[in-house]
């Protein structure tokens, strides 16, 4: 039986995907005025085919994005379920579960990969091209940023007075900006169009970076676990994680370069990459609960 606290957001999202299909199959022409804008045009280099008056012109790698907000809503059932704890006053060890609004940005920001990314496929533009690439950027650049301040709780822990006076909720405003610094930079380094060179060799080398630095950082804050049995937890997410990318990035690969393209198809190697990402995403964050 579904919990009470997960039954709402599941609801969200079966609503946002009806919506999708309604507006697929009533709807003609819906992208026009990005079709006829010049500086809008930047179609990716998918193997799915084309339907230029259809609302989702790539239908399988628009509908893979609601895998990204099902993360977004997996989340939400997190911090439901956190708040009602500092509500009623338990004070979890995990930093995650102790900081419900660690959770709520994450929502937040995954929410904003999922438009991206979305908008992306469903239209074949720059605008949501960017925003897709954005979205990436910040949704992984999160978990760093939890990581970081995980790590920042673990290392203090044997001194309760430091970690007092270092109470990071009480440090938001130099949290938030280091996240809204990274969010400006990869705004930035997020505009650039399909058909530049530097557009696949800048993204796979920003997203690569941003991976090693976050699994590097994962495997130094599961070692300083207490507990061998939260170890085992955590390295089991990772692992989850890496065997998730691996085989979305292979399926990308695949994709990109047109092995094995059924362009008419309704599994695309693009949309298998969406889903193995967001499962990527997923463990990362349960590895962070983990802890």
């Amino acid at each position: 039986m579904t919990e009470p606290s997960q039954l709402p957001p599941f609801l969200v999202w079966l609503f946002v995907t009806a919506i999708v299909v309604v507006i697929n199959t009533t709807t003609q022409d819906f992208w026009k005025s990005f079709k006829d804008a010049p500086d809008e045009h930047d179609p990716g280099p998918w193997c799915e085919e084309d339907r230029p008056n259809d609302f989702l012109r790539e239908p399988a790698n628009a509908f893979s994005d609601l895998a990204y907000f099902a993360l977004a809503m997996k989340i939400v059932t997190h911090a439901q379920s956190d708040y009602t704890a500092a509500k009623s006053g338990t004070q979890p060890a995990n930093f995650v579960a102790a900081n419900y609004w660690v959770s709520v940005i994450g929502v937040v920001l995954n929410i904003i990969h999922f438009l991206g990314s979305f908008m992306n496929h469903a239209c074949r533009c720059h605008t949501g091209h960017r925003m897709d690439v954005f979205g990436m950027y910040v949704a992984i650049f999160y978990l760093i940023w939890v990581i970081f301040c995980s790590l920042v709780v673990k290392i203090l822990a044997p001194y309760p007075d430091m970690l007092t006076k270092t109470d990071l909720t009480k440090n938001l405003p130099a949290l938030y900006a280091v996240m809204g610094f990274g969010a400006i930079c990869f705004w930035f380094l997020s505009d650039l169009y399909y058909h530049d060179h530097r557009c696949k060799s800048r993204e796979d080398f920003v997203v690569t970076g941003l991976v090693i630095v976050g699994l590097g950082m994962s495997v130094v804050i599961a070692r300083l676990s207490s507990s061998e049995k939260r170890k085992k937890s955590s390295s089991r997410w990772i692992i989850i994680a890496v065997v998730a990318l691996g085989l979305g990035k292979i399926a990308q690969e695949m994709d990109q370069n047109k092995i094995l393209c059924y362009p008419k198809s309704l599994i695309q190697g693009h949309a298998i990459w969406h889903v193995a990402t967001a499962i990527a995403m997923y463990c990362g964050y349960m590895h962070l609960r983990s802890l």
